[in-house]
């Protein structure tokens, strides 16, 4: 249950983050109603992410489909990670540079709803690809619960924002559930590929028996956690690469 309340938290404080850098950047270019093209951005969507969610739940466990868009989620969030767009300071900064970009025009509002589309589709894809394959490896109640808690609490953080941000330092709180996330996604992709290789596409060839040798080979702590240091090795050198970066320079 932990870890899908830890991943629905940081995905809907994400996503938190990103929208209200948007409205503060319409705010801060003279926009009358700055919030009205960013809920709107985020209906949409939502709207959207119901139809992926409801797709998503119709698709077999072995679907072929199923499991590339969950790996392919899952390296991409491992990319994210290790780049420039896990901290604060990095949504900051480009939501800046964007601002800049479009001062004066007049379609910026609408570019602003785009962007709240995409960062809102964005985050519930993730969220929704973790819950289904939580679900297998979890009972559903506690799935439900993982769910509700981070809810619960995104909802309190987005309260308690103003408040938060003058007394804890919301980057370091960042930067510590990005670690917690590696982790989690290295696990994903461990989980994976086993499902890949004994997928109905793979199975005729030699996927069932890679899949059965690399169950096998997960099931001995040694390997599996090795493999998941390896996996997780590289964003997180990219993390402490660049913090050493900041702290240098500052």
């Amino acid at each position: 249950m932990f870890d899908v309340f830890a991943v629905t938290l940081r995905e809907l404080a994400e996503l938190l983050l990103v929208l209200g850098t948007l409205v503060g950047c319409l705010r801060a270019a003279g926009r009358r109603r700055p919030a009205g093209p960013v809920a709107a951005g985020l209906g949409a969507g939502l709207a959207c992410a119901a139809a992926f969610g409801g797709w998503l739940y119709r698709q077999p466990a072995d679907s072929l489909v199923l499991i590339l868009l969950t790996m392919g989620m899952a390296l991409g969030m491992l990319l994210t990670i290790g780049t420039l767009l896990f901290t604060i300071r990095d949504i900051r900064r480009r939501a800046d540079a964007w601002a800049s970009a479009w001062q004066g025009r007049p379609a910026m509002a609408w570019a602003a709803g785009g962007l709240a589309l995409l960062a809102t589709l964005r985050e519930s894809a993730e969220l929704l690809l973790y819950l289904r394959m939580a679900a297998r490896a979890h009972p559903q109640d506690a799935v439900a619960w993982g769910l509700a808690l981070g809810v619960l609490a995104a909802a309190c953080l987005a309260l308690a924002w103003r408040s938060l941000r003058t007394r804890v330092s919301l980057g370091l709180v960042f930067r510590i559930s990005a670690l917690l996330l590696t982790l989690l996604t290295v696990e994903m992709l461990l989980e994976c590929l086993p499902d890949l290789l004994r997928s109905p596409a793979l199975a005729d060839g030699p996927g069932a028996g890679l899949a059965a040798w690399l169950d096998e080979l997960l099931t001995s702590s040694l390997w599996y956690y090795g493999l998941g240091a390896a996996l997780a090795a590289l964003p997180l050198l990219a993390m402490l690469r660049r913090w050493w970066g900041e702290s240098s320079r500052g």
